[in-house]
């Protein structure tokens, strides 16, 4: 064991050069040696051997996998459904994910189903062949130290030692409340101060302010045109079965039943180019739909002149905008193309003409001036 001090926090710890492990307690007594190899002993966890030390006559108890040593007997674990499979990017089992310590900079683990942190990159199990009668999406799995069967979700990376039901597809997950975090959002706690923080397992980004929920949008539109579905829904064959299911790569979602996309009415005179009124068929709620920039809103949108471009000085970047947090009131910025959001105002387009990626054309029905983005296909008057 070795005294160190907490860089950020300024607070000592005590770390194990051969376990990794660390405390903000002060490990008691001699330091137990290393154990040589010796059968384990019955009443003792997996990986757990009871030794005695040569020099005391005393008994420790060593863990052949993370030759930690203790002078207390450990208890026996609950059993849990083993991670499998390391994630495409970065080698890792399931529900194990990357992070980086704001305070100090260093590389640690988080499990996001146990809530287990590590300073040690975990190591992934190795997967078999996945038999039939799973729901789409589930795998089933041998775990190499117990031989015991269990079950995985490659979609969500949920484990499970009991199978799945084949019958009822999984519910679509609830949307975020009020004061909530943003999809793609996770809270965490910094594991040298406890202090809370929060992480975008999309754009990696990090933050000690708790990010704002976006607004709700109106519902997609339009069904696809092959096979008759919505925008985002896939159609897709359980290769254990071959019966067809249904996959929302937004959200998501999966779903035995085929979804229904909404349909369109006639547009009324007086909306801008491009947009037509819908009524959403689960609600009845009319809506509007943007033809070229694919937008929904549960706005109308003013036939008359609508905003101009960001304003090169002070305005907004193209594709931001602001919003107000409805748990606090606290106004922010979110970024429809990257999904960001920020506390923060972002700086305006630079002086000069329209901002990157804008064009100016001429409505060939009425002769008026209108504004098109090439990037994010949105146009305004």
């Amino acid at each position: 064991w070795e005294e160190h001090k907490d860089p950020s926090t300024g607070k000592v710890f005590y770390y194990n050069k051969i376990t990794k492990e660390t405390s903000w307690d002060k490990p008691k007594g001699a330091a137990a040696p290393a154990a040589p190899a010796a059968p384990g002993v019955g009443g003792l966890p997996p990986e757990w051997e009871e030794h005695k030390d040569p020099s005391t006559g005393k008994t420790f108890y060593y863990n052949k996998t993370t030759k930690e040593t203790s002078w207390d007997k450990p208890a026996p674990k609950p059993a849990l459904a083993p991670a499998i499979k390391p994630a495409p990017l970065g080698g890792l089992p399931p529900n194990w994910e990357e992070h980086k310590d704001p305070s100090t900079g260093k590389t640690f683990y988080y499990n996001k189903v146990t809530k287990e942190t590590s300073w040690d990159k975990p190591k992934g199990a190795s997967a078999s062949a996945a038999p039939a009668g799973l729901p789409p999406n589930w795998e089933e799995h041998k775990d190499p130290s117990t031989g015991k069967v269990f079950y995985y979700n490659k979609i969500t990376k949920e484990t499970s030692w009991d199978k799945p039901k084949g019958a009822a597809a999984p519910a679509a997950p609830a949307a975020p409340g009020v004061g909530g975090l943003p999809p793609e959002w996770e809270e965490h706690k910094d594991p040298s101060t406890g202090k809370t923080f929060y992480y975008n397992k999309t754009t990696k980004e990090t933050s000690w302010d708790k990010p704002a929920p976006k607004p709700a949008l109106a519902p997609a539109i339009k069904p696809a045109p092959l096979g008759g579905l919505p925008p985002n829904w896939e159609e897709h064959k359980d290769p254990s079965t071959g019966k067809t299911f249904y996959y929302n790569k937004v959200t998501k979602e999966t779903s035995w039943d085929k979804p229904k996309g909404a349909s369109a009415s006639a547009a009324p005179a007086g909306l801008p180019p491009n947009w037509e009124e819908h009524k959403d068929p689960s609600t009845g709620k009319v809506f509007y739909y943007n033809k070229v920039t694919k937008e929904t809103s549960w706005d109308k949108p003013k036939g008359a002149a609508s905003p101009a471009a960001p304003s090169p000085l002070g305005g907004l970047p193209p594709d931001w905008e602001e919003h107000k947090d409805p748990g606090s009131g606290k106004t922010f910025y979110y970024n429809k193309v990257t999904k960001e959001t920020s506390w923060d105002k972002p700086a305006g387009a630079a002086a000069g003409g329209l901002p990157p990626n804008w064009e100016e054309h001429s409505d060939p029905s009425s002769g008026k001036n209108f504004y098109y983005n090439t990037i994010t296909k949105e146009t305004r008057w």
